[in-house]
């Protein structure tokens, strides 16, 4: 039996996320304990997954003409997912979101897309 296709059209987010004992107060400022920078988006999630999972896959998405865009490029290119229908847009920012990640768990997230 031959691997399934699979072609993923959506979001390619950059992930920044910042590891916290409880989420700050509004006005505060408060230290995190850890941080850490992924590669997200649902679209790109389950383009990943299921080249995990031993499908052929291709991404069909934007990316900004800016150093996470670049990264993000590579990443995909890194997991042999095809990136042949991943644009650069030199008029619009890789789209990021800032993850604050409580200790229970919890999570309160602010995205930014052009």
């Amino acid at each position: 039996m031959s691997s399934p296709s699979i072609a993923v059209v959506g979001g390619c987010i950059v992930d920044l996320i910042s590891y916290t004992v409880r989420f700050p107060r509004p006005g505060e400022t408060l230290a995190g304990l850890n941080f850490a920078k992924g590669c997200g988006g649902k679209a790109a999630n389950q383009c990943v997954m299921s080249k995990k999972l031993g499908a052929l896959t291709a991404m069909i998405a934007k990316l900004g003409d800016d150093s996470f865009g670049v990264e993000y490029l590579e990443n995909l290119k890194q997991m042999e997912i095809n990136t042949e229908f991943v644009t650069f847009s030199k008029t619009s920012h890789t789209s990021t979101a800032s993850i604050a990640v409580s200790n229970d768990g919890q999570n309160t997230i602010i995205y930014v897309r052009d």
